[in-house]
């Protein structure tokens, strides 16, 4: 499924990718995607949050971004919605994890 992790991190920074846009790039039906997606036992909004902590860790890592870039980039329209994100996903805020 690396196209379809593609397809996502680059739709991320434009708009919220969602079952029936990334199918559609996909040249595919959005069902055809969902029965593909189950049948390795995941559903597409686990896959899209899996990808956003993903490439959370990865652009923390860069200090040239700062949070609001990165909120940016994966999809958020304010940093404050991205910190909540982080936080639930890992305990602690970006900035937190960052200076680890």
């Amino acid at each position: 499924m690396e196209s379809l992790q593609d397809i996502i991190v680059e739709s991320l920074s434009h708009t919220c990718p969602t079952l029936n846009s990334v199918a559609k790039q996909l040249n595919m039906s959005s069902r055809a995607l969902h029965r593909r997606m189950e049948s390795r036992g995941m559903n597409f909004k686990q896959f899209l949050q899996q990808t956003r902590e993903k490439l959370a860790k990865l652009y923390l890592k860069d200090p040239s971004l700062s949070l609001n870039e990165i909120a940016f980039l994966l999809g958020y329209s304010e940093h404050s919605a991205f910190t909540r994100a982080f936080k639930q996903w890992f305990g602690v805020t970006p900035k937190e994890f960052r200076r680890s």
